[in-house]
């Protein structure tokens, strides 16, 4: 099986969670993970975050990296510095 990022569900996340969950801006949601307004609007239209971004954007979200991927059993070795929750 190829493994492939659902970045759809990645954006749409991000999205649900800024606008409906918190009702917040840009501006505040890249405060809160730690990234720029811009980079937040980047990724919101489908920009792939670099992996750095990807992983704050997962700890803001409170889910698992591996949620966004097909396959459930991957173990990227850069998963291994994620809170232990998050693993």
């Amino acid at each position: 099986m190829k493994t492939v990022f659902n970045s759809k569900k990645f954006r749409n996340d991000i999205i649900k969670k800024r606008m409906i969950d918190l009702f917040i801006s840009m501006d505040e949601a890249g405060k809160q993970i730690g990234i720029s307004k811009a980079t937040v609007s980047r990724v919101e239209s489908g920009k792939l975050p670099d992996i750095e971004t990807f992983i704050k954007i997962c700890i803001w979200l409170e889910t698992d990296p591996r949620t966004y991927w097909n396959d459930p059993d991957i173990q990227p070795r850069v998963f291994v510095n994620l809170p232990i929750e998050l693993r």
